[in-house]
């Protein structure tokens, strides 16, 4: 791993996630990482939780003193889906960032062995001053999986579901600054 040091170039991945599949999403975030490694950056951020995805629009069947078994069918899909720490693929991610030769930020469901609770939370800490990279997914209606048993959930759903977007802010706020921050877009 490099040395942080005063500046830091930063690559920050918004792509979308493979829906209810840790091993896909994981495998994908890994060639990501390796494509990001080429322009040699000190920290790769990806979005959060790309691991397994966000299921935005999905109730699992809940509502107040209700569920319904679908929406408990799918629930369960999701909940084996969120990644145990370690595992395999928190090691295929360290292996990738070992490689890149990077820090690396990602987001993932974390499933606690114990308690089956998950957890999400991620945040960059550098030289005592806290800074946020974030990076939110992009995915689209049809990248949720096609067997989902609650997809009437999903119907209503714009086309475009998550229409990403990153921000950097510094320990005092400020982002978007052209002496701070350069964008670069690579719509391929």
């Amino acid at each position: 791993m490099k040395d942080l040091k005063k500046n830091c170039r930063a690559a920050v991945i918004q792509c979308a996630p493979v829906l209810f599949d840790k091993e896909a999403s994981a495998r994908k975030c890994a060639d990501l990482i390796a494509e990001a490694a080429k322009e040699k950056p000190d920290l790769i951020v990806l979005p959060e939780l790309i691991v397994p995805g966000y299921p935005y629009g999905m109730t699992f069947g809940f509502t107040v003193r209700s569920r319904k078994e679908p929406g408990r069918r799918d629930w369960l899909r999701y909940a084996k889906n969120s990644v145990l720490v370690p595992g395999p693929e928190t090691k295929l991610l360290g292996e990738a960032a070992r490689s890149a030769r990077a820090w690396m930020s990602v987001g993932i469901w974390e499933r606690d062995a114990v308690t089956e609770t998950l957890y999400n939370n991620v945040f960059f800490a550098l030289e005592g001053c806290c800074y946020v990279i974030n990076c939110d997914q992009f995915f689209r209606k049809s990248d949720y999986p096609s067997d989902l048993e609650e997809r009437e959930a999903l119907q209503a759903l714009p086309e475009t579901v998550c229409r990403g977007g990153s921000c950097v802010a510094d320990p005092f706020g400020h982002y978007a600054r052209p002496d701070v921050l350069r964008l670069e877009v690579n719509d391929k």
